[in-house]
């Protein structure tokens, strides 16, 4: 058995980016229909410096930003609006969201304001619709996430219009999927239902005094809730994957 360690200077990629691979290791041997070990040699090397793949010109990539410390979560939030993402592209007001990579491609928006636990009021509401949406469900799903910008880990809840529910530790990675006809018997503590029409305006409320994320339909009052035990903080998450839809977070 050969355990091959990464070099120290080496990070991994987050979830989502182009280049999944380790760098400075190459495999060398001789080409047969089984991999002949005997006769292979394992080469690493360690380079100061390995660059990325340039990206896609085509595609927006978001400029890195520092994480707040949890002095400045504590704080007063900006007003609402989205933070810049990788392959999204933002309106003037950045308001309007709209998915930009090529082809199908999940990505997430955050909400640039937040809800601490610490604020004066531990309840905040975004209203968010979907001007341009190529399924009815499946596609969008909205919710809360406690990670701080698209690129970094945090724990995300959030479910489509149909009540689909989606859930991960990272904005780019949100692998976990029930569907709605399995919540009551899969996610323990979540009720309701949502049945929401195409572009419908639905409310987002992360109300961190009573540990709970409630997604409503504002024409019908349909809403699931979602137990959020121990979160701190949260703000507004929007993953979607097909090119062109967008997101409207309303005033």
């Amino acid at each position: 058995m050969v355990i091959v360690a990464p070099p120290p200077w080496y990070v991994p990629k987050p979830p989502g980016a182009i280049d999944h691979s380790l760098p400075g290791i190459e495999l060398r041997g001789t080409l047969h229909s089984r991999f002949d070990w005997e006769h292979s040699t394992l080469t690493i090397k360690y380079d100061e410096e390995v660059e990325s793949p340039p990206a896609e010109d085509n595609v927006h990539r978001a400029a890195k930003r520092p994480c707040p410390s949890a002095q400045e979560l504590a704080r007063d939030p900006p007003e609402p609006a989205w933070l810049d993402s990788d392959g999204v592209k933002l309106s003037d007001d950045k308001r309007t969201a709209t998915h930009g990579f090529d082809g199908t491609e999940r990505t997430s928006v955050l909400s640039a304001d937040w809800v601490h636990v610490k604020h004066a009021c531990t309840v905040r509401t975004w209203r968010v619709s979907a001007p341009r949406q190529t399924h009815l469900y499946g596609d969008i799903f909205f919710g809360v996430t406690e990670a701080v910008d698209f690129s970094v880990p945090g724990a995300c809840v959030a479910f489509d219009g149909r009540g689909n529910f989606r859930a991960g530790y990272h904005p780019l990675n949100l692998t976990h999927l029930v569907r709605a006809s399995k919540i009551p018997c899969t996610l323990e503590g979540v009720s309701g239902s949502l049945d929401a029409e195409r572009n419908e305006t639905l409310e987002v409320i992360a109300d961190l005094g009573a540990q709970t994320l409630t997604v409503r339909q504002l024409a019908s009052e349909n809403a699931i809730v979602y137990p959020l035990p121990g979160w701190q903080h949260a703000r507004l998450i929007v993953s979607f994957s097909e090119q062109g839809d967008s997101v409207r977070m309303e005033k």
